[in-house]
């Protein structure tokens, strides 16, 4: 990720998982109850929960790298978190239970991971 501050990254991963949200909302939302009675789906699912963790790890990684975040921040710690954000499953919940669209899901997404880490931490 090239954005040059901590802010504009959470802000385009946030924007990046809404876009997905907005084209893949429906099918994730099938596919979470289909995961059940078909194997491919589940390991597809799977795949991809880990996929995500990964992703949220090289995320603060390459964050901390960078000298964006202060060398005591638990980058672990920010990544597990993330990932719970990130995850389709979170995004699937939180679209049934609130009825949200894509658009209120980043929204929110953005204020959650800015959350993350309190502002006088931040580089």
């Amino acid at each position: 990720m090239i954005a040059g501050t901590l802010t504009e990254r959470l802000d385009a991963l946030a924007d990046v998982t809404a876009g997905i949200a907005h084209r893949a909302g429906a099918l994730l939302k099938v596919a979470a109850q289909a995961e059940g009675a078909e194997s491919e789906i589940a390991e597809a699912a799977q795949s991809g929960r880990r996929e995500t963790a990964r992703l949220c790890k090289e995320f603060w990684s390459r964050t901390a790298a960078d000298g964006l975040v202060e060398s005591t921040v638990d980058d672990t710690q920010l990544a597990n978190t993330m990932d719970a954000l990130l995850c389709a499953d979170t995004m699937v919940h939180l679209r049934r239970v609130h009825g949200w669209s894509a658009k209120e899901y980043g929204r929110w997404l953005r204020k959650a991971l800015r959350a993350l880490v309190a502002p006088d931490r931040l580089r």
